[in-house]
């Protein structure tokens, strides 16, 4: 049956038609676009249509970089993204009142850069009142929090060593545990965290859909781990399932994917295999991203985590098998290292006759200006999150000083012709793809600071950052060709705003908000 959508401002990214007022959809597919007489005399009897009030209209966003399981989980914690620490304690014993003995606290979000009642002590955890283990994830996933009781479930103690990959962190005058785990040490309590069964983490995600949705997100690329996946195919397999997923493989799982003969874009329209995902360094905040020179006022030069041949062997091995790698890559250091191996890699793909499939690197938040330059000369796709920056400017300044001139080069990046596409890493920062717009197109964070933007000459245009949210993300995936655009032969995953982004001031952006979302042709979240 044929569905009329007309009188509305539809901006299709579409270069040969940018605007149009109305569209003909035939089940999930668009099959007209134009004007409203043009669609409208294609109506027949039994055919639907919809008058749009003259709405804005737009393809659906795409989230590149989010963690899906990290993110329904979040909506069921405690929010510690507070501005000082004496909130967030509050927050843990008001918790505490409500939960049994044994009942784990778990919430994420603190960062204790942005406290305002520093200095920080780590054992301020520990407080009266609260018995039960306590295990608080930082704003960058690189680094918890944990009480002595949920550290004593994990068998961590003062005599622990640290972890390949990881860090314990210690009291500096007395070496004691302080409850501080980096990296890979997180995994001691995590897995002592109880389990949530299939049914929960099912109602869950379908919770975590319906306000990315809400949002205007209609397709994903998610990098968490293989229990997300069965969660996902549950979904699919009973038709719940309304985002597009790309799903990542992680790299302890590769062997498997290719025992089993899986490769990129395996799946359907609706949840397909996305790339390798792999750690090279660690975050800003926790001054774990690994840096050619040391931190501003210290020795410290971050954690390089895979060495360039072990990369190297990890690409070849995927490309061999028809798989492509995202390299999580945010220290200077680790872009280097990272675009040099994906150099080779493709040398080698081509020696070997293989396909040149687009690999990733996610952030790709400081790199040096040369090394961009060697990074165009590569297939290779800058995933970067722009909200990022609203709240990484002061971390940025402080401990990488004049290297800031090269953080979230984004118009850098566009003007190599690297494909640029842009997430959130939710649940670090909130899925709000407006926020991401305001921080591409400001470069200001969410106060508006600094008033001309930081390095504002990587600032990108709205029609730049839009075409990074909503087109070019679907270039890697499965419907390449066939979502970005509101064009015949295109599904039709659209979104309707409050506004249009045109007609307002441009640093008003992130006030946009959605009133429906429509996926496959049909409204699938209104306001």
């Amino acid at each position: 049956m044929l569905k009329i959508f007309y009188n509305g401002n539809f901006l299709t990214l579409n270069p040969r038609m940018p605007k149009a007022e109305a569209i003909a959809v035939d089940g999930a597919e668009i099959v007209a676009v134009g004007n409203n007489a043009d669609i409208l005399s294609l109506i027949r009897p039994g055919n639907r249509k919809e008058n749009l009030n003259a709405a804005t209209i737009l393809p659906g966003f795409t989230d590149s970089h989010i963690h899906l399981q990290h993110y329904a989980d979040f909506l069921q914690k405690i929010n510690c993204e507070t501005s000082t620490k004496a909130e967030c304690i509050r927050l843990i014993q008001a918790a505490a009142s409500e939960k049994k003995r044994d009942e784990w606290i778990l919430g994420h979000g603190w960062n204790q850069n942005g406290w305002e009642d520093g200095p920080w002590n780590p054992n301020d955890l520990e407080v009266p009142g609260v018995n039960q283990p306590v295990y608080l994830t930082n704003k960058s996933l690189h680094s918890a929090w944990a009480n002595q009781a949920a550290l004593q479930l994990a068998g961590i103690n003062n005599r622990t060593p640290d972890p390949m990959g990881g860090k314990v962190g210690r009291d500096p005058v007395s070496g004691e545990v302080n409850g501080i785990l980096y990296e890979h040490a997180v995994l001691s309590v995590e897995s002592v965290i109880p389990e949530k069964s299939p049914d929960q983490r099912r109602r869950e995600m379908l919770e975590a859909q319906r306000q990315l949705l809400s949002y205007g997100i209609t397709s994903v690329h998610d990098f968490d781990r293989r229990t997300t996946y069965q969660t996902l195919q549950t979904l699919n397999s009973n038709d719940q399932l309304l985002l597009r997923v790309h799903k990542s493989i992680p790299v302890e799982a590769l062997d498997a994917a290719i025992e089993l003969g899986i490769s990129h874009n395996y799946g359907n329209a609706h949840l397909h295999v996305g790339p390798v995902k792999l750690f090279m360094d660690g975050a800003l905040g926790t001054q774990t991203a690994a840096m050619i020179s040391p931190y501003e006022q210290s020795e410290q030069s971050g954690m390089l985590l895979v060495g360039k041949e072990e990369l190297l062997e990890i690409g070849q091995k995927a490309a061999k098998s028809g798989l492509t790698l995202a390299i999580h890559a945010i220290g200077d250091l680790a872009n280097r290292i990272v675009i040099e191996a994906l150099t080779e890699l493709e040398q080698f793909c081509l020696t070997n006759r293989l396909p040149l499939l687009p690999n990733r690197i996610e952030h790709l938040q400081c790199v040096t200006p040369a090394d961009l330059i060697k990074m165009a000369r590569t297939s290779a796709v800058a995933s970067m999150q722009p909200i990022h920056l609203c709240s990484d400017i002061p971390a940025s300044e402080k401990f990488w000083g004049k290297r800031s001139e090269n953080v979230y080069a984004f118009r850098t990046v566009r003007e190599l012709n690297i494909s640029l596409i842009f997430g959130s890493d939710a649940p670090v920062e909130y899925p709000d793809p407006f926020l991401g717009l305001h921080a591409a197109v400001n470069r200001q964070d969410r106060q508006h600071q600094p008033v001309s933007g930081w390095h504002p000459s990587q600032k990108l245009t709205l029609s730049e950052a839009i075409e990074s949210f909503c087109l070019t993300p679907h270039r890697t995936t499965i419907n390449a060709g066939r979502l970005g655009r509101i064009a015949s032969s295109q599904l039709c995953d659209l979104i309707m705003l409050d506004h249009d982004p045109y007609n307002m001031p441009v640093d008003e952006i992130k006030s946009l908000g959605v009133l429906a979302t429509m996926v496959d042709g049909e409204w699938v979240w209104k306001k």
